[in-house]
């Protein structure tokens, strides 16, 4: 009995040595840390109220995300961390974290260079033709460094849609935006109940920053540390950010110079109707030769396999 009693309290030195315990003021920020890929949740556990932490778990964690954001990485819950996880910021994690504190993420691409769009739902803020602008320019500005065209469609099934909806806030931010996949297609929901700004000198959320960088998403990147870059994840309205930084270009660069695809407008029109078009060519020819005899040769249509061959 004497060594079942040593052995528990040796456990229980054991278990204070990497518990740590959190003021209920406090609790929050683990939570933080494991919805944006800094902690594993099976480093937190709950007891009788109480908030626990493996200790080395959670300052590893912190100073990962004090890297990431660029504050002093001292693996402390000081008040510069608590402020930067207190701000707005995009729900998405920071997905390679540690790894490549300043430099862009990956996480997928499309396998093809022309994809389409519709908007769903407008916002109830801003007029239509606004809203079509600036979801425009959202989707141009990764035109250029990705070699990606887009189209906006106003019904059908499209690669990518957009929509405004009411988003629930975090009890201490605001949630601007999200992009999930649904049903085969990519949904980006922006809030509509955010009053959105187009005027840089508010303050106030902007919409084409928000909407450039979920499309960012769309396309296939994650966060990056880079600050004054487009997917970087943290809010900061005094940084308005009106194109791509070189983070940004290179980072779609790098997932879109290795898809070769033939991709244009309108191509799956044109893969469609291609067979049926030299179908109806040959049978013309036949009921001209039928009802006048020979006639000169005039050749097969033979349509290109793609309108345009090197893609658009």
């Amino acid at each position: 009995m004497g060594m079942l009693t040593q052995y528990l309290f040796l456990a229980c030195l054991i278990n204070i040595s990497y518990a740590l315990y959190l003021s209920s003021q406090d609790s929050k920020y683990p939570g933080y840390l494991i919805k944006f890929g800094y902690l594993r949740r099976s480093s937190l556990s709950r007891h009788g109220g109480s908030t626990n932490v493996k200790d080395d778990d959670f300052r590893n964690a912190l100073r990962n995300f004090q890297n990431y954001v660029q504050i002093p990485a001292s693996g402390q819950l000081d008040d510069a961390t608590k402020d930067m996880m207190t701000r707005d910021r995009c729900q998405a994690k920071d997905t390679a974290v540690g790894m490549r504190r300043r430099r862009y993420t990956t996480i997928g691409n499309w396998p093809k260079k022309h994809l389409t769009y519709k908007i769903t739902k407008y916002s109830s803020k801003i007029s239509k033709n606004e809203v079509d602008s600036i979801i425009f320019l959202a989707f141009s500005v990764w035109s250029d460094p990705s070699g990606i065209t887009v189209t906006k469609r106003n019904g059908g099934r499209t690669d990518m849609e957009v929509r405004f909806e009411s988003i629930a806030p975090r009890a201490d931010a605001h949630i601007y935006g999200n992009t999930n996949n649904r049903h085969k297609t990519t949904v980006i929901t922006l809030n509509d109940d955010i009053d959105w700004s187009q005027d840089f000198s508010t303050g106030l959320p902007n919409l084409f920053q928000t909407a450039s960088h979920e499309v960012g998403h769309a396309l296939g990147l994650g966060h990056t540390g880079v600050v004054g870059a487009m997917m970087y994840p943290v809010y900061d309205l005094g940084i308005k950010i009106f194109g791509l930084h070189d983070d940004d270009k290179q980072g779609i660069e790098d997932i879109y110079n290795n898809v070769k695809t033939v991709s244009y407008p309108g191509r799956f029109i044109y893969k469609k109707n291609r067979g049926n078009l030299e179908t109806s060519f040959n049978n013309f020819k036949e009921r001209i030769t039928h009802s006048f005899g020979p006639m000169p040769d005039i050749g097969n249509l033979n349509l290109p396999t793609e309108f345009f061959q090197e893609g658009f």
